[in-house]
């Protein structure tokens, strides 16, 4: 979830395990950036969203429990056929989220009236965590990566059908 460098040791712990040749060295590093994953990052405040079709919103909250990274934050909701849905709308849709702080997104339908009242709607909320960059890497080279985080939105009918409880 943040910047990823590689020092000369992890390159070649990585070519001897490539090789069939692991060497203790390798299996340490590989312990160590587990344990640098797990310290910190932006993750989101629960697995799913479940809307009820009376509500007028509902929130998610964003956490950056990195201690040193900023990440520019970009969230948006996708249909069931996995392509923007202009029936949500996510407030703020991009902020800038410091370390160790926490942010909760809106999530507010604006579609149709015409959601099945028997069954729930399949959506998709995306939250994309992109770390800033390092002042002390500018003009060197540097691997960084924007996490996605993809959860189900389920848009459920405000009265379960008859037979369902």
């Amino acid at each position: 979830m943040s910047v990823i460098s590689f020092s000369r040791l992890s390159l070649v712990a990585l070519a001897l395990a490539g090789a069939g040749l692991a060497a203790p060295a390798a299996q340490a590093q590989t312990e160590t950036q587990a344990h640098a994953a797990a310290n910190g990052g932006v993750s989101l405040g629960s697995t799913r969203v479940i809307y009820p079709q009376g509500n007028n919103q509902v929130s998610l909250a964003v956490n950056n429990t990195d201690p040193k990274a900023t990440f520019l934050i970009q969230s948006w909701v996708e249909n069931a056929s996995e392509s923007k849905s202009s029936d949500f709308v996510i407030t703020p849709p991009l902020f800038v989220m410091k370390p160790q702080k926490e942010n909760t997104l809106r999530i507010m339908y604006v579609g149709p009236n015409n959601l099945p009242a028997d069954r729930e709607s399949l959506y998709w909320v995306n939250v994309k965590a992109i770390p800033s960059a390092a002042k002390d890497t500018k003009g060197k080279n540097t691997l960084q990566i924007a996490v996605l985080s993809r959860i189900k939105t389920l848009c459920s009918p405000e009265k379960p059908a008859d037979g369902l409880d």
